[in-house]
Formats: C-alpha cells, sequence, structure tokens
C-alpha cells in the first residue's frame, strides 16, 4: 500500500502474469510462503530491504529491530525511545535498582513508564539512530513517509548518526517536498 501497488501491479512487475495478484494474496494470508528467490523478486520491485519481508528469526540484533518497527506500525506510538541521562545524586531510591529520571511531558501515559535497556552495543547503536529519526518526525525535519522509508530499507538507511552516508537514500530533496506540500 505504501508504494501505491496493487497485487495484480506487483505480480506482473515480478513476472507472475495475469494471476499473480491471487498468489501474492495467498501470500498474504499465510496459505502460501514464498521461495527465497521470489521474496527477493517482490522486494527488489518495492523497493524495499528483504528482511523486512521475511519471517523473522528471533535472536540477532536485526531481528530484533525489524521485530520492533513492524510492532510500532501495528500500534503507532507504542515504543518510545529516550535518552538515559545518570543521576548521581543521593536519593532514597533501592540501590539494587536502575532508577531513570524523566520530567512529565503531554505524551507520558498516566502510570509511570517502563524503560528498556540493552546491553548489546549493536543494538543499542540501532536504537540511538532510531530515537533521533523519531525526534526528527517529531520535530518536523522529515517526513512520515520517509520515516517509514528509513525503515524499510533499514539498515541500509543507517548513518552511525551522521557518521557515513547510508547505502540506502531515504530522504527526500527538498523540491520533493515542496511539491508534495505545494
Amino acid at each position: 500500500m505504501f508504494r501505491k501497488m496493487t497485487q495484480k501491479d506487483l505480480g506482473l512487475a515480478i513476472g507472475l502474469g495475469q494471476n499473480g495478484a491471487n498468489r501474492l494474496a495467498q501470500y498474504e494470508m499465510n496459505y502460501r510462503v514464498p521461495k527465497k528467490e521470489l521474496l527477493d523478486k517482490i522486494a527488489k520491485a518495492l523497493d524495499v530491504n528483504p528482511m523486512a519481508l521475511e519471517e523473522s528469526d528471533l535472536g540477532s540484533a536485526s531481528d530484533l529491530m525489524e521485530t520492533l518497527f513492524w510492532m510500532e506500525e501495528q500500534s503507532r506510538g507504542c515504543i518510545r525511545l529516550f535518552q538515559m541521562r545518570r543521576n548521581d545524586e543521593k536519593h532514597n531510591y533501592d540501590s539494587n535498582k536502575l532508577v531513570v529520571e524523566y520530567r512529565e511531558v503531554e505524551d507520558m501515559p498516566a502510570h509511570q513508564p517502563t524503560g528498556i535497556y540493552f546491553k548489546y552495543n549493536t543494538v543499542d547503536q540501532f536504537l540511538a539512530e532510531w530515537r533521533i529519526r523519531q525526534e526528527e518526525l517529531r520535530d518536523g525535519h522529515i517526513t512520515q513517509d520517509e520515516y517509514f522509508e528509513w525503515k524499510l530499507n533499514w539498515p541500509a538507511t543507517c548513518d552511525n548518526l551522521g557518521k557515513f552516508e547510508p547505502t540506502k537514500q531515504w530522504r527526500k530533496l527538498e523540491s520533493e517536498k515542496s511539491k508534495i506540500q505545494g
């Protein structure tokens, strides 16, 4: 839907012919499972990372990120990423428990929020970049489509927080943005 292609359009694009829509519908409803070669063709036709279409194989950092991305797509805003800040001041907290201070803001839940921490540098770096993308979206520096494009082609869209050019361009040019807004 994001690419504005019908099942028929996609079926033709990947060489399934006129009955391609029926076959793609079977894949979407999990009646059939496409072989890897076909999945790669579908990903290429949709201009997405093939991982975005594969079933998750739990255990790797990449699979975790894909799972979190799709969880957020199913329930927008269910994942909140925040910068943790160390506070060395003495408080009456249980010294065996990690306490992350936060301040009340408009979109905080009514109950005390739960933070997630991964002691895994690769995942932490991925999450740090994701947090930046969420902030860029919230602050209007990127569009919802750019944000979704970033997730669809992740990790090729990663730039390690501006340290290098991503292998897959996901930001729209300013001229494209003005056409959409104008």
